[in-house]
């Protein structure tokens, strides 16, 4: 009987180690599965890739990426909405390289972006860019804007255009502080897009994943709204979730997904 005791003690022991070691291989694989999902962010999509923010020092970096911008956001329909003039995608087009590229001149720091050295020239290329604004960056002031050129927009493009722009932003803003609280601190992605010959190659994903890394380093949730149905599929696989979806208050209404991503 004895000898049956220390059999059955020795089994028990052996069956503790055993778990043991089984819970230290599970927690090494969960390990492991979030190194690989942290390497996943780091992979370039493509060879050549650069990835970097803005500086008020780099006037062409600037003007690429509003460029960028512009042809991406062309037939947005918040901006058909303020351009009104359906048929003319060449005036808009210049209007909207003429209001990021001023966007950008007053938060240079706030824009990031992706660029391609992978011809045999090494020639850069600006294949993606957005704005990806603190929460403590303060609005520009008057002076600010006028240095910009930004208070020239109804001498250039038309009084009504200049109405429409500062009826969207106050509406935005408005529906901003009602769905996600006016107290409540959060990141604000803008004009996320990757030029249509570059896109379908992750770099988009890529991108905004780097930018997401910096957002849960810092604990912030990321707060966007985006006119386009497809481009709520995008976010959704990124990990943002939809808060509310309603309509511009406007006899040209257009829809409109506010969404917010959680670290």
């Amino acid at each position: 009987r004895q000898h049956d005791s220390r059999r059955i003690g020795l089994m028990k022991a052996t069956d503790a180690q055993a778990d043991a070691q089984a819970d230290a291989r599970a927690s090494k694989g969960v390990e492991a599965a979030e190194a690989e999902a942290e390497a996943g962010a780091e992979m370039l999509p493509a060879p050549g890739l650069i990835f970097k923010q803005l500086t008020v020092e780099d006037p062409r970096a600037i003007e690429q990426s509003a460029s960028v911008m512009a042809k991406a956001f062309l037939r947005s329909p918040v901006y058909r909405y303020i351009w009104g003039d359906d048929t003319d995608d060449t005036g808009r087009e210049a209007f909207l390289r003429f209001l990021f590229e001023r966007n950008i001149q007053l938060r240079p720091e706030c824009c990031r972006c992706v660029t391609d050295k992978g011809d045999s020239k090494g020639r850069e290329q600006f294949v993606c860019s957005f704005m990806f604004i603190d929460p403590g960056v303060t609005p520009p002031s008057f002076w600010e804007m006028v240095s910009v050129g930004l208070l020239s927009i109804p001498f250039r493009f038309g009084l009504f255009r200049m109405l429409r722009l500062l009826e969207v932003k106050d509406w935005y803003g408005r529906a901003k502080d009602e769905v996600l609280g006016a107290e409540r601190q959060a990141l604000q992605l803008e004009r996320m897009t990757v030029l249509p010959s570059f896109q379908g190659k992750g770099i988009g994903s890529w991108s905004l994943k780097r930018a997401l890394k910096e957002a849960k380093q810092r604990d912030l949730p990321v707060f966007l709204a985006t006119q386009e149905e497809r481009n709520v599929r995008f976010y959704s696989k990124l990990g943002f979730k939809v808060l509310t979806e309603e309509a511009f208050p406007s006899s040209s209404a257009f829809r409109n997904w506010f969404m917010l991503w959680e670290p």
